[in-house]
């Protein structure tokens, strides 16, 4: 298993500004992550069963790859930068 590309999917899945700067520029996302040709394919095309295949996981995580996948067209369609701010106190006299 690729801890690199391990890494990049989490990454993408905890940050929605790098989700949808993956979606915009994935080339210039991947460059220098260290990810093999073949994982960079998988990225590019968000080709699940190659993914799942690439991290030795079995069948039944294809839904969370799919659910990847999902976040990522989520994020770009909702033009999502960051995350909401809680809203701030009042002071307290």
């Amino acid at each position: 298993m690729s801890e690199a590309l391990l890494d990049f999917l989490i990454e993408l899945a905890e940050d929605p500004l790098q989700a949808r700067a993956f979606r915009a520029q994935p080339e210039s996302l991947l460059a220098g992550r260290g990810l093999h040709e073949d994982e960079r394919q998988a990225l590019l095309t968000s080709n699940a069963l190659r993914l799942r295949t690439l991290l030795a996981l079995p069948p039944e995580h294809d839904l969370l790859l799919l659910a990847w996948r999902g976040l990522l067209e989520a994020a770009e369609a909702a033009g999502e930068t960051q995350p909401s701010a809680p809203p701030a106190k009042e002071p307290q006299s």
